[in-house]
């Protein structure tokens, strides 16, 4: 069959299609997808448009035959390099076709055929290769993610889910943080991705004709159960929505919560979440305990708040009281972080707060993230050895507790003995309630602000719920159906049951002596916070007298995913979650391994193709013993992976890796790093003789691409080259940077000189001679995008791209610090260089430069006695304590923000970019200009710990040791 009658045949089909949902166009448009071809006229098709594409340009009679042949292309595409493999299957499309009119022939599908439109970030970036990729519905890379993405929020499921597309579509955003970055590009678009889910989930509703056509969903349904477990995830799913049914109340959907946007009915909602932090005590030694904070899964805020999604998934958190050390990014969404506090927070203070910082999450975390305020402070220690707090303030006869309190004379109090925390700012005591009570017990125990807990127990019976404090706290999941025991040791009349204070779930009961325990059996509850309120009648004419509450938290379940267990004896710490390819070979991803340190853990390499997804290398590294730190894993890999020609050629062909981590009995872990999608990349070739750079475009844009080179020599000034996409480069001889842009897209790669000759170490490093420049804001914004710029730029080649570029960006922070503090400085930092010796004689030059006074002595004396301290310290912790002498020295007050700017630019340029947007910078640098003496102390502080930290391996970007933000 020819083109024309392929156009003919398609254009009756999706005008049919597009008719049959005429009634709602906005929620039912059509995909290039449900083509209703089979996989023979698929290929006779195929076949048509690659005769036509050799013999002449594409015509606009065959357009909706190019369309369903893109919308294949982009059902098979794995995220990379969508026009290359276009090219590739399409001989002659270099020649006479036209990327503007493929575009051009989606623009009017839409408008004749009630297309879909692609929406999104992605779709603003890539504007002609998401309209191929958007039509293919759900490209074959991503099905088994949407699946467990489903299979994981199965239990959240409910009729306002499922009914709404979008809710259903945010839901699967909101869980999809350890995905690809492919199917974060999809989630993007959360109607569709909900259309989608339904589809999947109703398959048998939808075979009729309803939100995609039978035939399509039945290739994607097949497509995604070639694999075991991703049927077992869509299945498992797919159950859970059929046999979902309304319980309890009606859960109110987002648009709904948002319409009463006054504060307090948004905290209203966050205190029902269930995501307040408590404290546990957790014993050291027979009389020392560490203060713990356990932070609860703040993910249900992203429901709630699709606001505060940016900043929960991308930010890193710190905790008020702890060592400073921000939390990995994401941590925050998962349960049981237990934090360890070294001083006690004040009950202003807002307990986690982030670098990235959002203001309606302030706002709600200030509801539920503050600290209980005192003046005292109950822990009951429990039969796992560790105290947990009793926020009731109540305690039993028998039991024992550690008392917190801001009063040291706790200690000397009636039933206390002392005891002591590893955390500052409180003092503790033992608390021993003896049994039965006694009138002095009792007495001392209101002394010291607590009550006796009377004699009516609650506690859960039947099926182990979540957690239990045994003091009124109790934890479910929302698939249990809780059972609440009852029990008194006097007579009441009757007793009154009330759940969340609606009459309507009431129960009046009178006790019976001869059966004193009464059982209590609840339905399913929703998630979210419930209160359990009893009351007791002692006769019909008394007022009802308030017994106590017990608070029932009901949350939805986690299901399991395989790895190594949260406890196991191999621990893998990564940050980002789910780090790219990208991140892995450029060092960027923080990886470490805890572990027993009487082992080993060996990790094999393996990269494959993206086209073919064979394996084009698999290498073993060498053993590493354990515990292994992200900086020590980054130098391992760089030194047996990255630096080596055939691996750097075999990364450029790869849509992704696979590291596989080994310890033996300890276990063992693989992760998938996959390609993040770049509009424009570099590729390197390393061959025997000469290599050469190839830069890939795949924006499909006519826009011109910006090319330029820098020399190590002289690293602020850059050429302009006329470089043609997908044609080689040879690299100039003495090596540099090479910058494409175009838009906002940016990407920068360092290459080494050509020559392989080396007649001395000097030819290791470079000496750049840079452009003078004055003391101005912009001249310093300048030198802060140029030294952004090198240290993110990707390394290829040898070891000399590295030291060349550490040499670039040392001579950039020179010059930039020179800029600040002046000529004088400049000359310190040069004797500096110079000299030889202990640490305090080499930071004298430095110190005699801030002779701010400081208590007898300057403050260069201060921070040059301190350094060993300080070294030993995290990196918050050096910046508050910076941060405190400069103000005790009277040059500015509250100065810890630029504190923590100035260090990040003198230690790890690239760190500039967490620390606020352009505009924060640029202020921050007009404030340096007015006050140098905190860039000094900065630059001092920098190479004072460098000095007294041992060497460890070079890593791009970074320019002291010690300082990795």
């Amino acid at each position: 069959m020819d083109l024309v009658h392929w156009q003919d045949r398609l254009e009756r089909h999706f005008s049919h299609l597009r008719d049959s949902r005429s009634s709602d166009p906005e929620s039912h448009p059509v995909f290039a997808l449900e083509h209703g071809l089979d996989s023979a006229e698929i290929e006779d098709l195929q076949s048509e448009i690659r005769r036509q594409a050799k013999r002449g340009p594409p015509s606009r009679s065959h357009r909706l035959a190019w369309i369903v042949y893109a919308t294949e292309l982009g059902y098979a595409y794995e995220g990379h390099e969508y026009w290359q493999t276009f090219e590739k299957s399409t001989p002659g499309w270099m020649e006479h076709g036209d990327r503007n009119w493929l575009r051009d022939c989606f623009f009017k599908f839409r408008n004749e055929y009630n297309g879909v439109t692609p929406t999104g970030k992605w779709a603003d970036h890539f504007t002609i290769i998401c309209w191929p990729i958007t039509h293919a519905i759900l490209p074959s890379d991503l099905q088994s993610q949407l699946a467990r993405v489903l299979y994981r929020i199965r239990h959240r499921f409910d009729s306002d889910l499922l009914h709404s597309a979008d809710r259903l579509g945010e839901a699967v955003a909101q869980f999809s943080h350890d995905t690809t970055s492919r199917f974060q590009n999809l989630v993007q678009h959360p109607f569709l991705v909900g259309w989608v889910a339904k589809a999947l989930l109703f398959q048998e509703e939808h075979k009729t004709g309803g939100v995609i056509l039978p035939a399509a969903l039945e290739r994607i349904v097949a497509d995604l159960e070639r694999t075991q477990r991703a049927r077992h995830w869509l299945k498992g799913a797919a159950d859970s929505a059929r046999d979902t049914t309304v319980r309890g109340l009606r859960r109110r959907a987002p648009a709904e919560w948002r319409e009463a946007s006054a504060l307090d009915q948004d905290r209203e909602i966050v205190v029902n979440l269930g995501i307040e932090p408590d404290l546990v005590l957790r014993p050291v030694s027979e009389d020392a305990w560490d203060v713990l904070l356990r932070i609860r899964d703040l993910s249900p805020l992203i429901e709630r708040f699709p606001e505060v999604r940016q900043t929960l998934t991308e930010s890193r958190c710190t905790v008020a009281g702890s060592s400073g050390r921000p939390l990995a990014r994401r941590r925050v969404l998962y349960p049981g972080q237990q934090i360890q506090l070294r001083r006690w927070p004040s009950p202003d203070r807002v307990l986690l707060s982030f670098d990235r910082p959002c203001r309606i999450l302030e706002g709600l975390l200030r509801t539920e993230c503050l600290l209980r305020r005192g003046p005292i402070w109950i822990f009951r220690i429990t039969a796992d050895g560790n105290a947990h707090e009793i926020r009731t303030l109540r305690v039993r006869p028998g039991c024992e507790y550690i008392v917190l309190s801001k009063a040291p004379v706790i200690a000397q109090a009636p039933l206390t003995s002392p005891t002591s925390v590893t955390c500052d700012g409180v003092h503790a005591a033992h608390l021993r309630v003896p049994d039965p009570v006694s009138a002095r017990a009792a007495n001392a125990i209101s002394e010291l602000g607590l009550q006796q807990a009377r004699a009516i127990d609650f506690w859960p019976a039947g099926l182990v719920p979540k957690s239990w404090d045994g003091e009124g706290q109790c934890e479910w999941l929302s698939v249990d159906q809780p059972c609440i025991a009852m029990r008194c040791d006097h007579e009441l009349g009757e007793i009154l049951l009330e759940l969340d204070a609606d009459p309507a779930q009431t129960i009046r009961m009178v006790p019976d002596s001869r059966s004193p325990t009464v059982f209590l059996r609840f339905p399913q509850l929703p998630p979210g916070k419930h209160q359990l309120v009893a009351y007791a009648l002692p006769s019909q004419q008394s007022e009802a007298q308030r017994l106590g509450q017990l608070d029932l938290l009901v949350r939805p379940p986690r299901p399991w995913t395989g790895g190594v267990a949260e406890r196991g004896g191999l621990v893998p710490m990564v940050d980002p979650e789910t780090p790219s390819l990208q991140d892995v070979w450029e060092g960027r991803a923080q990886i470490a391994l805890c572990g027993p340190p009487s082992h080993s853990v060996h990790c094999v390499v393996s990269l494959f193709q993206t086209s073919s997804g064979s394996r084009i290398l698999k290498r073993g590294l060498p053993p590493l013993p354990l515990p292994v730190d992200s900086t020590l894993w980054r130098g391992h890999f760089r030194q047996h992976i990255a630096d080596h020609p055939d691996a750097q050629n075999a990364y450029d062909r790869a849509g992704w890796c696979t590291l596989g981590f080994t310890a033996d009995e300890l276990g063992s872990f693989v992760m998938r790093c996959e390609r993040e999608f770049t509009p424009i990349r570099w590729a390197y070739e390393c061959g025997p003789h000469q290599s050469h750079l190839r830069l890939l475009d795949d924006r499909g844009s006519d826009q011109s691409i910006h090319v330029c080179q820098h020399e190590f020599e002289t690293p602020d000034r850059h050429q302009e080259l006329r470089v043609e996409p997908e044609q080689p480069l040879t690299p100039n001889p003495k090596g540099g940077m090479y910058v494409a842009q175009c838009e906002s897209y940016q990407s920068a790669i360092i290459v080494p000189p050509s020559s392989s000759r080396l007649t001395s170490f000097a030819d290791l490093g470079v000496q750049p001679k840079l452009t003078p420049r004055n003391r101005t804001v912009s001249d310093v914004m300048e030198l802060l995008a140029l030294m952004d710029l090198w240290s993110r730029s990707r390394l290829v080649g040898d070891l000399r791209s590295l030291l060349k570029q550490r040499d670039v960006l040392m001579a950039l922070a020179t010059e930039t610090f020179g800029l600040l503090a002046g000529a004088r400085w400049r000359a310190a930092e040069s004797q500096f260089a110079d000299t030889h010796g202990p640490t305090d004689s080499r930071l004298k030059s430095l110190a005699v430069e801030i002779p701010a006074r400081y208590g007898r002595g300057s403050l260069g004396a201060v921070l040059t006695t301190d350094c060993p301290e300080l070294a030993r310290r995290p990196i918050q912790a050096r910046v508050d304590a910076l941060a405190r002498h400069v103000s005790r020295a009277n040059i500015v007050r509250h100065a810890r923000s630029l504190v923590e700017f100035a260090l990040r630019m003198a230690s790890c340029p690239q760190s500039l970019r967490d620390w606020g947007a352009e505009a924060d910078r640029e202020s921050a640098v007009r404030s340096l200009l007015e006050a140098p003496t905190i860039a000094k102390a900065a630059r001092l502080v920098i190479m004072g710990v460098d000095l007294c930290i041992p060497s460890r391996p070079i890593v791009a970007g970074l320019l002291y040791n010690g300082w990795e933000w």
